[in-house]
């Protein structure tokens, strides 16, 4: 099995989730004030950081862990682009987890007032 297989699975697992979530109707916009602090944020700014945030700290870290000899990739499991020394495939986890998360937080939080 390759690395490119292995994250369509989880990228599709974590696209499924968001869409039950959506469906499920846990994504409503909550009408706010015009003076409410919110309102003047879109929402998917923190998201996008995160999600930024954990690419840069998944390619350094990467990067430093096969360049220290933690763990390598067999030639042909993989695409053979690479970011620093990681290769793209391993981007993929962080992608899930930036789209999964903040759908569970959402899914899982109490319904306040």
């Amino acid at each position: 099995m390759t690395y490119p297989l292995v994250d369509v699975v989880f990228l599709a697992l974590a696209l499924l989730a968001l869409a039950a979530m959506l469906r499920a109707g846990k994504f409503r916009v909550q009408k706010l004030q015009a003076t409410h602090p919110l309102r003047r944020r879109p929402f998917w700014r923190p998201l996008l950081a995160a999600g930024a945030a954990l690419m840069v700290l998944t390619a350094v870290f990467d990067s430093v862990m096969i360049a220290v000899g933690l763990f390598g990739y067999r030639s042909g499991t993989f695409s053979g682009v690479l970011v620093g020394l990681a290769p793209i495939e391993d981007f993929a986890y962080p992608l899930a987890a930036a789209v999964v998360l903040p759908a569970l937080w959402r899914w899982l939080r109490k319904e306040v007032g």
